[in-house]
């Protein structure tokens, strides 16, 4: 079965076949049910190549061309797998460490962007709002409206004024150098003023006007309902359409344009006033439509607009006081405080001095 014996130490070597038992399965030959149903397994403990220990000697040569030489490595005892394992763990944690740092770099950085948005955001907010300010402050004094922008430019003028007194006085200007200095500022002060005057005047006009744009918006704007869900819905009701009809003969009315349009605009708006009349008569509508019939026989005797200007104030004027009575404009008396029936008692036939 092969092996050697060491002639110097008498050691034997044996075959890895010879060094193991080997088990002989002798089956009793039975004919029953169990022998015809046995699953029989054959396995071979014959190497198919010698292995082990063979050496070479004469007559016998023994292939070495895939032989390995194996060198035994140190021992690796448990104070080596302890510094192993110890030297894994801080590399891991070196390397967690390193993680969670950047991570939490990344935060501070965010943080930092968005504190720097935040503060530039917050900055461009105030500089907006400053333009804002800025703006409306010119514009308060390039168009005053209000009576606190009237009283702001009186102000700002009385102290520049003052100033202007006071500079003069302390110069080192002579007597009659100052007392034309003086003048001067007078007439300067005057001019201003006079200026302020005819601010307030068209700002007088304008504000009627705005004023009067937004009643007669509200009186024909649709009403609003809300539904169980909260939502809005915008409802166009019969009163709302008869102001809404109001609304836009007076803005042709007042809408500049040529004298064809015009005429034709006033035959429509006395068309309108006659059908009201036939239903209630008084003498507002009585008024209106003289004032109608007086301008359309100056405009087709070619009078010019100049000439016409006070019975157009006058015919606008009495038209707001016929929208404002509930009788002719029902959405007017929502918005009345007096008693409803008393611009319709103001008006009626039987009082003929109340438009005097």
């Amino acid at each position: 079965m092969g092996g050697y014996v060491n002639k110097d130490n008498g050691l034997y070597y044996y075959h890895a076949y010879a060094q193991t038992d080997q088990y002989k399965n002798n089956h009793i030959t039975k004919e029953e049910r169990e022998v015809q149903t046995y699953e029989y397994v054959t396995r071979s403990t014959k190497m198919n190549r010698e292995f082990g220990t063979q050496m070479e000697f004469i007559g016998l040569f023994i292939d070495k061309r895939q032989d390995k030489e194996l060198i035994a490595k140190p021992y690796f005892d448990h104070k080596d797998w302890n510094y192993q394992l110890e030297q894994v763990v801080t590399y891991l944690q070196k390397r967690m460490r390193g993680f969670f740092a950047r991570n939490k770099k990344r935060e501070y950085k965010e943080a930092e962007r968005k504190k720097k948005e935040a503060k530039e955001h917050h900055e461009e907010e105030e500089r907006k709002q400053e333009e804002i300010k800025n703006k409306s402050e010119i514009e308060r004094r390039m168009h005053p409206k209000s009576s606190e922008d009237f009283r702001l430019l009186k102000g700002e003028l009385d102290q520049w004024v003052k100033n202007e007194t006071i500079r003069i006085k302390f110069s080192n200007l002579n007597t009659d150098d100052k007392t034309l200095a003086l003048q001067e500022l007078l007439h300067k002060e005057i001019s201003l003023l006079q200026t302020i005057e005819k601010l307030k005047i068209s700002a007088n006009k304008e504000n009627k006007t705005e004023k009067i744009s937004k009643f007669l918006a509200s009186m024909s704007a649709d009403k609003i309902w809300i539904r169980h869900d909260g939502h809005p819905i915008y409802v166009e009701t019969p009163l709302t359409k008869t102001a809404e009809k109001l609304e836009e003969q007076f803005k042709k009315l007042n809408s500049s344009t040529s004298v064809d349009i015009r005429l034709k605009n006033l035959h429509e708006f006395k068309k309108l006033m006659e059908g009201y009349y036939h239903e209630n008569k008084c003498i507002l509508i009585e008024e209106i439509i003289a004032l109608i019939e007086r301008e359309s026989d100056m405009l087709q005797r070619g009078r010019p607009d100049s000439s016409l200007q006070g019975l157009r104030h006058r015919l606008n004027n009495l038209y707001l006081s016929f929208i404002e009575v509930p009788k002719f404009n029902p959405e007017a008396g929502r918005r009345q405080i007096i008693p409803k029936n008393y611009l319709q008692n103001l008006y009626t036939i039987g009082n003929k001095n109340s438009l005097k």
